[in-house]
């Protein structure tokens, strides 16, 4: 049972797009699998104008206590680090219990990733760098796909080491999107776990930004020219 009456979730007059979405979600909830509906409703409430970021996490962190689907735990688990970074992270303790029961190596390599992003977000990796850079080793060893691991373990390793994750890094890209591609997106596209998942936890998805960031520091490791793999993601 998931009772969602107890969640302030979107008005009409708060967005009618949102709303309406949000109305046809609800409808077609007993059809189904309930952990798919509580990630799509979670992420409709984090949507612009919204960003309600506090009730998707109270969704999410509802529903994890009765099941413990891992995307709700990784969702949640990043949604709290990067909005609630000043509290304990209510997701990881369950996670990092799943690690040993875990077969899947790329989910060992997001749940080491996001213990370490927690720490990076309330800037404990200041005074255990050690521990914080273990944790990202270890993502980055069983990582099928994946950029910000190995970006942000680049960003504290010696200098020839750096450039060598940022390479890898490069390779694992699976699209740039630009302005004109997220015009193309659509909102059911937006709602999606997995978007969300490449986007903002992988990296495997970059926004021109983002793509601009790696770059950037790459390039801060080399007196040269841009690497020439650059080009093929222009």
């Amino acid at each position: 049972m998931f009772d969602i009456s107890e969640f302030d979730l979107v008005k009409p007059y708060e967005s009618k797009e949102l709303y309406d979405y949000q109305y046809n979600l609800i409808e077609k909830k007993s059809e189904m699998i309930l952990a798919d509906f509580v990630l799509e409703l979670a992420l409709v409430q984090a949507m612009t104008p919204i960003e309600d970021y506090y009730v998707s996490i109270s969704i999410l962190q509802k529903y994890y206590e009765q099941d413990d689907d891992i995307r709700v735990g990784i969702l949640g688990a990043h949604l709290s680090s990067v909005w609630e970074c000043y509290k304990d992270n209510k997701f990881l303790p369950k996670l990092k219990e799943t690690l040993p029961k875990l077969n899947d190596n790329q989910e060992k390599s997001i749940i080491y990733y996001l213990l370490a992003y927690d720490m990076f977000r309330k800037e404990d990796f200041k005074t255990k760098k050690d521990i914080y850079m273990d944790l990202l080793t270890k993502s980055v060893n069983l990582s099928e796909k994946f950029v910000y691991n190995y970006y942000h373990l680049a960003e504290l390793s010696n200098k020839k080491n750096a450039k060598k994750l940022l390479q890898k890094a490069f390779t694992q890209l699976e699209r740039i999107l630009d302005d004109n591609d997220c015009k193309n997106l659509t909102l059911k596209d937006f709602v999606s776990y997995n978007f969300y998942l490449k986007e903002s936890i992988l990296g495997v998805d970059l926004s021109d930004s983002n793509f601009d960031r790696l770059i950037e520091l790459y390039n801060s490791l080399k007196s040269t020219k841009k690497h020439s793999f650059f080009k093929s993601f222009r």
